[in-house]
């Protein structure tokens, strides 16, 4: 509990931080959302590969929630953007469907919301790492 009164409420929270909780919060999200409408008749199983990697991004966010590490923010990046790009390798039936149009297939609200909440996920894990490591150049120290 010290713990995690000493993050939550002790630390100095910036912008960055707050990008991070966002971030894991869209993770976590878009993981819940993927096993839940994952299976398709274009993905007859969940992929595992695109399990592991959001849930690499998400243990990653909650590690650096818990220590100010401003290079670990863009692994987080790397990790959540590998993510996003998996959704899409694991979804091509269902695009190549869609783009040629064979049954009438249309995009669905689980595809569009899968997409949006991955690219937001990875989006705030990047200006996190840029607003962080500005924060360290601003300050004249070397973290790396």
């Amino acid at each position: 509990m010290e713990i995690i009164k000493k993050i939550f409420i002790e630390r100095t929270k910036t912008l960055s931080f707050y990008l991070l909780l966002g971030s894991l919060a869209l993770g976590i999200a878009g993981l819940i959302l993927y096993i839940a409408t994952g299976k398709t008749e274009f993905t007859p199983e969940l992929s595992v590969a695109l399990i592991s990697i959001l849930s690499v991004g998400i243990a990653l966010n909650v590690g650096l929630l818990f220590v100010d590490f401003s290079l670990g923010n863009f692994f987080l990046y790397a990790v959540l953007l590998i993510a996003w790009l998996q959704y899409f390798n694991v979804q091509i039936n269902y695009i190549t469907n869609i783009l040629v149009g064979i049954d009438n297939t249309s995009l669905t609200a689980a595809f569009v919301f899968m997409v949006i909440i991955t690219l937001l996920a990875w989006i705030a894990a990047l200006i996190a790492g840029i607003l962080c490591h500005n924060k360290s150049v601003v300050k004249g120290e070397q973290k790396i």
